[in-house]
């Protein structure tokens, strides 16, 4: 069968029709959903610190889902843990928390609402090579 995967980050989930939506997923045991949640605790113009303190995991939990709580940065267990929300077919959605940091590589605003938008772009260019990523490349998928 096929799948459905969103993405989502901090601020996502402080909007109210998060939590409807997440409710009739469980509810409709539509098991094929998997939602990836940047959790890099940052929101647009704020750290989610002063906003936000729940635990999303218990939240997702208690609305039905499966969830899993894994490092974002690790692309083999982000694989790893795809592949499992695939083949788990037991009525109900995914919720993957994706552990981040925001602006990773990027010294200047690494960790900080800074690196989120505008902000973080004269450094780009150095926190790619600050990760590993090829030189000269607008983009690079892995």
């Amino acid at each position: 069968g096929h799948h459905i995967y969103a993405l989502a980050g901090d601020g996502c989930f402080q909007e109210g029709v998060s939590a409807e939506a997440a409710a009739f997923a469980a509810h409709e045991k539509l098991d094929n959903l998997i939602v990836l949640y940047d959790a890099n605790e940052v929101t647009l113009d704020k750290m989610a610190e002063y906003t936000q303190s729940e635990d999303i995991i218990k939240r997702y939990e208690a609305y039905g889902w499966e969830v899993y709580d894994i490092d974002g940065h690790d692309l083999d267990v982000v694989q790893e843990t795809i592949a499992a929300a695939k083949a788990s077919d037991n009525g109900k959605p995914k919720f993957i928390k994706c552990n981040t940091i925001i602006g990773k590589g990027m010294e200047e605003t690494e960790g900080t609402n800074a690196a989120h938008g505008e902000a973080g772009v004269p450094y780009v260019d150095n926190a790619k090579k600050n990760i590993g990523l090829p030189e000269g490349e607008k983009w690079f998928v892995s």
